[in-house]
């Protein structure tokens, strides 16, 4: 009753104070916005109308700070103030996702989920974690969700699950304590949960956003955490090949670039003004349908997952979010101790059979041919792209690239006909298939003569790497740079096979140095701070220099990089 009476009673010396707070929320000092902000909270929470819009639209960047307590803080805010069913809802069960989306479709922040999903965990993680009404949204007919819509739902979906199976903040934030015994039990729990809940629904999912690079990145990365022993418990074989068809697929379709790791926006991003309205609910014809209409049976589930899987590497031509997590989808589902990776490895195979015997016979038909056709050069570009990002993560030596793929780049280095589309992903392939190799050494007891051509094989992409620093193409020699970075640290002075230890010719210190300095030491303009599109590139920007720095500094060798 006392705190009933409470808003009446100090309501005329509260109201109109809200502005007098909004100095404290932007002090250095971490007590007094935290403080200002509970305070802002109970305001709105006891006294109608104390807070406008325009005030909440100062409050709600603050849910995409670093700082977590207050981060935290925001996120009550905002849940109470637009996203609480039981005061904003009216009976759709899906109501919070809803209002979910509409603010952060409108943040115009649609990089930092991760973010968002962090601030709101503690006070609203019990609706994040409704996993059955959200695959319904997205699985549903008469949702009435744009696919803009249904993209959003998708990475907030794979932001709380991905919250959940981690079990701490995403990058920037620190980790508010230690959790208990109890806290890691529950979160088993819900782990085992999610899985039951994501796992049959996973190739309806992948699916429906075949054509959506994003969506389908976010499906697979977040299947990396799944328990995966549940296609063996639950008997969804069928479910893991349509899945592993899925990833396939996705190896032939888009050509986005992937993204840069989000760094945590400023809270002077500006949001929109929040409604002073709640918009008007679905209508019961609108009603979210059970995921379980959408569950195939227990003997085609595992099929179905495979299926999906190999779908993706059929789908994408270039390093996309969705290529880079099928790849690690497909190391997941071919782990030796997963009851069911003979499948996956099934899957492996015969997508290293399509992409390496695609890749030689369009390296040896442009070898041969005189000019090489800009069709065949875009064909040989996608092959390549599509097997740089499956070589990262799985050892594709039998199928024997090395040597055409040398005599590709040899022939790129000396005519000057082939793009940096095709000569970048030249080299990764050949520096994977190097990397790989060496990772055998030491439990192969190879014998000498395998260590000779090993060496030779080294030293054959060190000169081509060094012939590249001199190119024109910028691209082309932040590539050759890095690889160069690496090789010179492993197979330097500290390798514990003296028969591998690669001697560097006398100018290539000078060379690096030069490309150091033209890489990494270039003054970058500084962009106009409303320009939040600049602002955020030269920020990626600086982390790709900062990259090219580290990628050359051997702590152990403080003689390198060169003066």
């Amino acid at each position: 009753m006392e705190s009933q009476r409470w808003p009446r009673a100090w309501s005329s010396s509260l109201r109109g104070s809200s502005p007098v707070c909004w100095p404290w929320l932007t002090t250095r000092s971490p007590r007094w916005p935290l403080e200002v902000l509970r305070l802002l909270t109970e305001m709105d929470r006891n006294m109608e109308e104390a807070l406008s819009p325009e005030d909440c639209q100062s409050i709600f960047p603050l849910v995409f700070i670093s700082s977590r307590s207050l981060a935290s803080a925001a996120g009550e805010f905002l849940f109470q103030r637009l996203l609480d069913p039981a005061r904003h809802g009216d009976g759709d069960p899906g109501s919070f996702q809803r209002s979910l989306l509409r603010f952060f479709l409108r943040s115009a922040l649609h990089e930092h989920a991760a973010y968002l999903v962090d601030s709101l965990w503690d006070c609203a993680g019990s609706h994040l974690r409704d996993w059955d009404t959200a695959t319904g949204l997205l699985l549903g007919t008469g949702t009435s969700l744009q696919l803009h819509e249904e993209k959003a739902l998708v990475e907030i979906l794979s932001s709380s699950a991905l919250r959940l199976c981690q079990g701490h903040p995403p990058v920037g934030r620190s980790q508010a304590r230690k959790e208990s015994q109890r806290e890691l039990r529950e979160q088993r729990e819900e782990r085992a949960r999610l899985s039951r809940s994501l796992i049959p629904v996973l190739p309806q999912l992948l699916q429906k956003f075949s054509a959506e690079p994003e969506a389908v990145g976010a499906l697979l990365e977040l299947l990396q955490h799944l328990e995966l022993g549940l296609f063996r418990t639950a008997r969804l074989e069928r479910c893991l090949e349509q899945v592993l068809g899925r990833i396939q697929e996705v190896f032939g379709k888009h050509s986005e670039p992937s993204p840069a790791l989000p760094v945590p926006p400023s809270p002077s991003q500006s949001l929109p003004v929040c409604p002073s309205a709640p918009q008007s609910p679905p209508s019961p014809s609108q009603s979210i349908p059970s995921p379980s209409q959408f569950i195939p049976s227990l003997s085609q589930c595992l099929e179905q997952v495979l299926g999906r899987i190999q779908e993706v590497f059929g789908k994408h031509s270039e390093p996309s979010p969705a290529l880079s997590a099928a790849s690690r989808a497909l190391r997941a589902l071919c782990d030796p101790e997963l009851s069911l990776h003979g499948l996956g490895d099934i899957a492996r195979s015969r997508l290293g059979d399509s992409l390496g015997d695609r890749c030689h016979l369009q390296v040896t038909e442009l070898l041969q041919a005189e000019s090489p056709d800009e069709e065949d050069v875009y064909g040989l570009a996608a092959t390549l792209r599509r097997l740089s990002a499956l070589f990262n993560d799985h050892d594709l030596t039998p199928w024997g690239l090395f040597g055409p793929l040398s005599q590709l780049l040899r022939r790129a280095l000396d005519t000057g006909e082939l793009p940096e589309q095709v000569t970048i992903p030249a080299i990764s392939c050949l520096f994977f298939h190097l990397f790989w190799e060496l990772s055998r050494v030491p439990d192969a007891g190879a014998s000498p003569g395998s260590l000779r051509d090993l060496r030779s094989r080294a030293a054959l992409l060190l000169s081509l790497c060094q012939s590249c620093l001199t190119e024109p193409q910028p691209g082309l020699r932040e590539k050759a740079f890095l690889v160069l970075s690496e090789l010179l640290l492993l197979l330097g002075p500290e390798l514990p096979e003296p028969r591998l230890r690669l001697s560097p010719e006398p100018e290539l210190p000078a060379l690096l140095g030069l490309a150091l300095l033209d890489l990494v030491f270039q003054n970058l303009p500084e962009p106009h701070p409303d320009d939040h599109e600049a602002v955020q590139a030269r920020l990626e920007a600086l982390q790709a220099r900062r990259s090219l720095l580290g990628g050359c500094w051997d702590p152990k060798s403080p003689e390198f990089p060169p003066n």
